[in-house]
């Protein structure tokens, strides 16, 4: 359960949780940095445009996420243009 705050940061991108209940859960930035570490916002901001530059594409939302998350622990491009690449080799 979820504060409305950190809910909509979900479904905005700037959250993302990964795991399960039996497991438990990790919290990450959408930069990557674990929840709670010093932001490096550039690296949000190409994460959130990619996000919608996906979404326009006609990804459904969870798959656009996976997507970037993929590349995030991959290590993400510090730019739009080859994170888009990164993530659309991702979706094989």
């Amino acid at each position: 359960m979820l504060c409305g705050n950190h809910h909509r940061a979900v479904h905005e991108g700037t959250l993302v949780i990964d795991g399960n209940a039996s497991e438990g859960f990790s919290f990450r930035h959408a930069d990557g940095t674990p929840y709670g570490e010093p932001l490096r916002p550039p690296a949000i901001d190409v994460a959130q445009q990619v996000f919608s530059a996906l979404r326009g594409m006609g990804f459904r939302e969870t798959h656009a996420r996976a997507l970037i998350d993929t590349v995030l622990r991959q290590g993400a491009p510090d730019d739009v243009e080859a994170f888009l690449r990164a993530a659309l080799r991702a979706s094989g």
